[in-house]
């Protein structure tokens, strides 16, 4: 039984994102709702979303601000997982 995302038949490697994602590990940092500022590395990013490695994925929010360099958008979890989330931007039009 294999792993991961089930595609339809015939659709066996093409890519469903809707933007092209552009791998790179820039340190960034969380920031939470009560003013904490909680580390992690962006491991990959797109204009509409990226993958964050976290310590702990389990007890973040669903909804945070992200901050790397100049950059502070908005983000929505949209997938969990040991050691990572993926988030969606949510002030992207």
């Amino acid at each position: 039984m294999p792993f991961g995302k089930r595609q339809p038949s015939g659709h066996y490697g093409v890519e469903r994102r809707s933007a092209d994602r552009v791998r790179g590990y820039l340190a960034a940092q969380i920031l939470l709702p009560d003013y904490q500022a909680l580390p992690c590395t962006v491991t990959d990013y797109s204009p509409i979303g990226a993958r964050l490695a976290v310590p702990s994925a389990f007890g973040l929010p669903n909804s945070f601000r992200l901050r790397a360099g100049g950059f502070n958008q908005r983000a929505r979890i949209v997938r969990r997982g040991i050691g990572h989330v993926a988030v969606a931007f949510t002030n992207v039009g």
